[in-house]
């Protein structure tokens, strides 16, 4: 049977269709009137039970090859047609993806704290408890910070020593972060226990920074204070019967060097870091200078629990309340004391800084540096 030229043309199409030499791609604007134009009249698709009409084919030229619009087109609609479902199916879960990154997006204080997102179940995305929530920070050695954020709207509460009850909001999501009321002196792991109507107080685990919390209106919450861990430029030492912290402040050798050496240093200290005076004086005469000025200002003073002196060091003490040392540093005398920090610039010596020479190598190199300007 002979075929008619436009038979032969369909069957030539049909060949390359079924080889996968056809590529239809980069196809004239013209072809997306014909998509709209080739289907039945009453508007069905191609998915329907009512097929569309035949009629003729329309030829596209792409170099040598050549294209069926027509059976391209359907296989678009069907293609897009079950884009349409996925994409419905994916803009659901964008919805609730993109509230719950609302959710979990930081605040401008959170950004700071390098706070890593939480995860949210479906679950704490459906319903968040409105309400109130005692909170009580027991075993509080030195004052830190309780930092409560409900809603996205943070507190920030200074805690005395000892123990502090609370009542705070809990609406959304909720977070309590711990830390010192000087970040610089040391780190606070803290523990903290949840606790229902009527449930026994479950622990969450010893944390250090930003944890998340998923509270019920009129739950207990109870952070209890470790032992503070000293950074590589402090100290713990006991003194009557409890702990105090002694720092370095400015530890290198270098801190301010080239303005003290040019004559450009002005302020009150007689040199601008502490391995200078350390040089100069030796672990005796700093524990000296720290003891007088903490005996002189630790009665009737602002300083609260943190005194610094004049070679760059500080003594952190505990308090009774949000104004006065403890009794136990009340009624230390200045020999005493002095004991004490002697011990502690001593231990100091051995620390290593992140810079990788200890204390006591910012030590030499000071005394280098006093010897060459003599």
């Amino acid at each position: 049977m002979n075929n008619s030229p436009e038979d032969n043309n369909r069957l030539r199409s049909s060949d390359h269709l079924e080889h996968g030499d056809v590529e239809p791609s980069g196809v004239v604007p013209q072809f997306l009137t014909d998509l709209f134009t080739d289907f039945h009249a009453e508007g069905k698709s191609v998915v329907s039970e009512t097929k569309p009409d035949l009629a003729p084919i329309r030829q596209g030229v792409r170099g040598t090859s050549r294209l069926m619009p027509y059976a391209v087109a359907i296989a678009a609609m069907v293609i897009a047609t079950i884009s349409g479902i996925q994409t419905f199916g994916v803009s659901q879960s964008l919805e609730v993806k993109n509230r719950r990154l609302e959710i979990l997006r930081p605040t401008e204080l959170e950004n700071k704290e390098r706070l890593m997102p939480r995860f949210v179940s479906d679950e704490e995305l459906a319903e968040f408890h409105k309400g109130t929530v005692s909170v009580t920070a027991r075993n509080v050695q030195f004052p830190c910070f309780l930092q409560w954020t409900a809603n996205n709207e943070t507190k920030t509460i200074t805690l005395p020593t000892g123990e502090t009850t609370l009542s705070l909001p809990v609406d959304g999501p909720t977070t309590l972060f711990c830390r010192p009321y000087r970040s610089s002196c040391w780190l606070q792991p803290v523990e903290v226990w949840v606790s229902g109507d009527g449930e026994e107080p479950s622990c969450l685990g010893r944390l250090l920074g930003r944890t998340p919390l998923t509270l019920q209106d009129q739950d207990e919450v109870v952070v209890f204070f470790e032992d503070p861990v000293a950074p590589w430029n402090a100290v713990f030492v006991p003194v009557s019967g409890e702990s105090v912290l002694v720092t370095l402040e400015r530890p290198h050798a270098a801190h301010d060097t080239d303005k003290w050496l040019t004559g450009e240093w002005d302020a009150q200290e007689e040199f601008p870091n502490t391995a200078l005076f350390w040089a100069r004086y030796g672990s005796a005469g700093l524990a000296r200078e720290l003891a007088e000025y903490f005996v002189s200002q630790r009665n009737g003073t602002d300083n609260w629990f943190v005194f610094r002196g004049v070679m760059h060091t500080s003594i952190v003490v505990q308090t009774d309340n949000a104004e006065d040392v403890s009794h136990e540093m009340q009624t230390i005398s200045q020999e005493e004391l002095e004991k004490e920090l002697f011990m502690a610039f001593e231990l100091l010596r051995q620390r290593m800084s992140p810079t990788g020479r200890t204390v006591d190598e910012e030590i030499t190199l000071a005394g280098e540096m006093l010897h060459q300007l003599r």
